[in-house]
């Protein structure tokens, strides 16, 4: 088993590569760590990069990709995730499928496909959408579904021709794989934006529902219940609001 390695800092342009790793100081510019486990307790530094399994950061001003965050403090940094969770966020952008904030100041761009849940909004201007096109990671995602189709597929033609055994259970995979796809894909329509506490500030809720059609509410003070769609006879609703569209047929 891998035991934890412990440093101190990672310095300008090094490169760092490792299964678990904890930085006690800083991650400098133009840096590049990769490893499984990462945990940071100083800050990542603007133009550094870190790509990781799991990560644990306090201040974060870089470029991560993950699959799970957690982050204290989120300044003006990049993170690519599956599941984020920050403490604060102050600016920077974030694209995951869910992403839970407890205090969300202003200028931040959050892209989700299937939920985004915040505690409190102090500053204003935050653009909050639901879009899986946005999240990287669900795309890249597709595409390699998409690649195992294909070649299942191939399989697939060549056992009808072999008359083989393995002819349903094939199917079934190709099933299966294009479900997976279909739930990315339609995931804004069960998508939800909460906001706990009483909302002060302008800022944009968006809600993509295809590629011609999209929903979009500004913020008033006001508290407001959850934001999904609902449907009905071809008009989609961003409730709690009045914001209607009516899709062409």
């Amino acid at each position: 088993m891998n035991s934890m390695k412990t440093i101190q800092d990672v310095q300008k342009k090094e490169e760092l590569i490792t299964s678990e790793v904890c930085i006690l100081g800083d991650v400098h510019e133009e840096s590049m760590i990769d490893a499984y486990k990462l945990t940071v307790e100083g800050t990542t530094s603007e133009g550094s990069l870190q790509y990781s399994k799991y990560a644990n950061i306090y201040m974060h001003q870089g470029t991560l990709r993950c699959h799970d965050a957690k982050i204290t403090l989120l300044d003006f940094g990049s993170v690519h995730a599956t599941t984020v969770h920050a403490d604060t966020v102050i600016g920077g952008e974030i694209y995951a499928q869910d992403v839970t904030i407890k205090h969300l100041k202003g200028n931040a761009t959050v892209y989700a496909s299937n939920s985004i849940a915040i505690e409190h909004i102090s500053g204003k201007d935050n653009k909050l959408f639901i879009n899986y096109k946005e999240v990287p990671i669900l795309m890249s995602k597709i595409e390699l579904i998409q690649d195992d189709i294909e070649e299942l597929t191939t399989s697939l033609e060549q056992a009808k021709k072999d008359n083989s055994s393995l002819e349903k259970e094939i199917e079934v995979e190709i099933k299966r794989l294009h479900q997976e796809i279909e739930i990315i894909q339609s995931s804004t329509k069960n998508a939800k934006i909460t906001i706990e506490k009483p909302v002060k500030t302008k800022n944009m809720i968006t809600f993509q529902i295809d590629d011609s059609n999209v929903i979009s509410f500004e913020t008033q003070k006001e508290t407001y219940s959850a934001f999904f769609l609902s449907s009905q006879e071809g008009r989609i609703t961003l409730q709690p609001t009045a914001q209607t569209i009516t899709l062409k047929p």
